[in-house]
Parts: C-alpha cells; structure tokens; sequence
C-alpha cells in the first residue's frame, strides 16, 4: 500500500473517504469527499477472522457490492487521489484491489452476471495511519503559543456581554457560545439553533485561533470542559486552565437583572421545563420557589432564587484572579484591555 504522511496527503489534488458515510457525517477531513468503499467487512471478518487480509483479489470481490461504478466514480475525481479510512484494513483491501491487474477481475454483480473491469487507477495515495493520523495533526494544533485571559464570574455577571464588548473595541476574544449555538447554562440551549457537530465546532474553533496574533492577549470565557452538548479540546482546555484570570466584580442586583434581560422573554414553558430538570442540585423546595415565581410573572424572584443556589456552589473565586469592578459593559471592557494589552506575550 503506498502510504504518505499527513504533510504530503493533505497537498494531493483529491481527498477522498472510504469509510461509512456516518462516520464521514459525524467527522472528516476538510476537503475530502465521501466514496465509501462498499466492501462488506462485517461478513468478510466472520468468514475469515483475522485472515481475511491474505485473501487473493478473486476472492475479495466477492464482498465488495458495485465494484466498477466504485472505481470508475474513484478515477473520475481526477488523476492526484488521496484515501483514507478510519483504520488499516479497509484501506489496505481496498490498496490490494487497486494495485491488482485490473482487466483481469471479474466482480459479481448483483443480478448474478459478471461484469469485466477496465481501466486502472494510478497515482493513488493513502494516508499513512488513517483518519487518526489527520486528528493527531489536527487536535495537536490546539497546543497553541497563544497567550489566554480567562473572564471569569458568578452566574449572571454578563462575561459573555463583556467578552463581545472588548471585541468591539478591538480586541481578541474567543466566542465559544457563537460557536457552540449554546450559552452553556441550564437554559442555554432554549430557542437556538441546533448545535453544530463536535467536529463542525472544533474546526471552526481552531480556524479562529489560528487568525489570531500572537503577540497580543486573546479573551476567552470560563466554561469548565463543555458547552451544551459539545466539548472543549482537551489540549485548549489544558493551555486555558492556567491562563491569567479576570474576576468580574458585579453586584447582585445587577446579575438579576442580566438574567431577566437574557432570559426572560423565553417561551415559560420552556424555561419552567429546564428548572424542573435541575431540582435535584437547587433542591425541591428552591426549585418550587422559583417555578411559582416564574408562573407569576416575577422573573426578578425566580432569577434570585437561582442565583442563591449557583452563589453557594460556584467554582469561581474571587483570589483566583485579579478583580475588576463591573461599571458599564463599554468602560469595563475597556479597562479590561487597558490592564492586559500592555503586557508583552507569556509563551
């Protein structure tokens, strides 16, 4: 099998993925078309084990289903192909037919006649190790040299707003709720958009990393290890973990009236629906508290009650970080970048 490593794969003129088209739905490489390879593993692994990869071409095609449209569909993708699988032996099967002296095969057919093969592939090329080779590469993007500031905050201190605001003024911030469709919170996902796949996001993550300059501060926000039903990458979370912090100092009422602001124009059902889901962390009688709140309308109460729950169980930290007092979003984002843009990058 003529293998490359991920460098040379990723300038050929074509890449093409052999696996499942579920497992190219769930996450492939950018620029790659889906040609799942149609070759029954399934039922070649139970007739011959571990074995199955000595098998001779004549006896291979015997699970393969629409060999020649397969291969003809292959050579009409143009002459620099690239292939990849998720593991070695579909692509090795699949190397072994091709490198066979094509005129010669006589695949079944589904209709029970044989069909002659003409023609051959070339230059065709796969990338040594799989599609784990092209992940390795990728998530090892992620152990970037970027030097990150944490906004940090108790429930309802508006970091996100602040984050949006210190871009406004220009500076570097990682948006990870615009990329997740998801604000994080037990209400986060309510009246948004369908979250993207993991690999969807973690592409588009990496896309504005890689944007960024280097030599000045990037902004990102507190979000433990998931947004939603997606994750941060490891290696981001092990680089942001021991990022400088920024507390943000807001007052109570002020959190209150952020989450109001945020959250109370969503549909009651809905919001009622997700406090339900969480009674058993705030506990059934502060639960019910805030769910009769919410049914009077007295959004200021419920939100409150919420508040004095994620108050007493909030990881955050007033010593973790250096404390700026919350004013207004403009004059707070702007001390914000005039305290860190100063400071030359930290590698």
């Amino acid at each position: 099998m003529n293998t490359v490593s991920w460098k040379k794969f990723e300038q050929l003129e074509t890449l093409v993925d052999i696996r499942l088209a579920h497992e190219y739905a769930k996450s492939h490489v950018p620029r790659a078309i889906s040609l799942p390879f149609p070759i029954n593993l399934k039922k070649l692994k139970k007739d011959y084990g571990t074995s199955c990869h000595r098998l001779a071409v004549d006896q291979l095609q015997l699970y393969v289903t629409d060999y020649k449209d397969y291969m003809e569909s292959l050579k009409s993708h143009g002459s620099s192909l690239g292939l990849y699988g998720q593991g070695r032996l579909r692509s090795y099967l699949l190397s072994k037919i091709i490198a066979y002296p094509v005129a010669t095969i006589q695949l079944q057919c589904g209709m029970g006649n044989r069909k002659a093969l003409s023609g051959s592939l070339r230059n065709v090329q796969f990338l040594e190790g799989g599609f784990n080779s092209y992940l390795d590469n990728f998530y090892a993007r992620f152990e970037t040299h970027l030097r990150f500031i944490k906004i940090c905050g108790l429930t309802g201190s508006g970091k996100t707003h602040i984050l949006r605001e210190i871009r406004n003024q220009g500076g570097q911030v990682v948006d990870l709720e615009q990329l997740a469709k998801h604000s994080g919170s037990t209400f986060g996902g309510i009246a948004k958009e369908k979250q993207p796949y993991q690999w969807k996001f973690e592409q588009e993550l990496l896309l504005s990393l890689e944007a960024f300059n280097a030599n000045r501060p990037v902004f990102i926000e507190e979000k433990g290890t998931g947004i939603g039903s997606l994750h941060i990458p490891l290696q981001l979370s092990c680089k942001t973990d021991k990022a400088q912090r920024i507390f943000l100092e807001v007052p109570t009422p002020q959190r209150i009236n952020n989450l109001v602001k945020t959250y109370g124009g969503l549909p009651k059902k809905d919001l009622e629906k997700a406090i339900t889901n969480i009674i058993p962390r705030l506990g059934k009688s502060r639960g019910e508290r805030a769910i009769a709140a919410l049914k009077l309308g007295n959004l200021q109460a419920c939100a409150a009650e919420l508040l004095d729950y994620y108050d007493r169980t909030s990881v955050y930290s007033q010593q973790s970080g250096q404390i700026i007092k919350f004013t207004n979003m403009a004059e707070t984002a702007q001390a914000i970048l005039h305290t860190f843009e100063k400071f030359p990058i930290v590698v």
